[in-house]
């Protein structure tokens, strides 16, 4: 249990130097390249379920109070929090149990914009937002575009190097 403690305060670290440091930027850089989708995956495919999970929940939420990237009104820190758990948790439970990290990542990125979509469409309107139509998501995925072919490329590689130097 210490060692989860541990990973997870390193993963927490990390997504909130990665969120500062994207969010120091003119421009939706952070839209683009989704820094805190990729630390919060790669702790999930790395540190376990446990630890990906929370990370996933608790970086954006840390980072929306201390840096105010994502905003928390209108609520996409939150909406943010849970997306990014579920990437970190099925990306974790999926990786514990031996499936391929390219099938993790894949399942974990269709549940987690599913949860995003369902948050945007239903939940919103029903707090009072409204932040977009289907159309607008759609362009909201198209740009983060980038980021997702960055991380299909490096997440891998990092995985299987650390899973080298863990068995070394």
């Amino acid at each position: 249990m210490n060692r989860k403690i541990t990973a997870l305060g390193m993963w927490l670290a990390l997504g909130f130097i990665v969120s500062l440091f994207f969010h120091q930027f003119p421009l939706k850089v952070g839209q683009v390249l989704l820094p805190l989708h990729f630390v919060v995956i790669l702790a999930g495919a790395i540190s376990g379920p446990f630890v990906g999970g929370i990370t996933g929940l608790l970086t954006p939420l840390l980072s929306a109070l201390i840096v105010g990237k994502p905003p928390i009104q209108p609520p996409i820190a939150v909406f943010m929090a849970f997306e990014l758990f579920a990437y970190g948790l099925i990306t974790g439970f999926l990786t514990a149990r031996g499936k391929n990290i390219y099938l993790s990542m894949l399942l974990a990125w269709i549940a987690g914009r599913l949860i995003y979509v369902l948050e945007i469409i239903v939940v919103a309107p029903m707090l009072g937002f409204h932040m977009g139509t289907f159309y607008a998501l759609l362009i909201s995925y198209l740009i983060g575009l980038p980021g997702v072919a960055i991380q299909l490329f490096l997440i891998p590689v990092v995985f299987k190097r650390i899973r080298s130097l863990k068995q070394a």
